[in-house]
């Protein structure tokens, strides 16, 4: 998916799919429940290799959507 020209609108592509699946109320002994999900998304640029700093990248967007509200998507800037 990173090295894809359009690597960052799949994976808002990937990510809406999840937040959609999420949504749908399920069971579980005897409860309704809802989930929320958030997503931290860093997108690979030509030249870059260092994953774990990508990883930490993501990380950092995904906190970010956390404190931002519940069942949100953040895209970490080139950095």
């Amino acid at each position: 998916l990173a090295r894809r020209p359009d690597a960052q609108a799949a994976a808002r592509a990937v990510a809406d799919g999840v937040h959609a699946a999420m949504q749908a109320d399920f069971v579980l002994d005897g409860r309704p429940l809802r989930l929320a999900s958030s997503v931290g998304i860093a997108v690979q640029t030509p030249g870059q290799s260092d994953r774990e700093a990508l990883l930490r990248r993501a990380d950092g967007a995904m906190y970010i959507a956390k404190r931002a509200a519940a069942a949100r998507l953040e895209v970490a800037v080139n950095g």
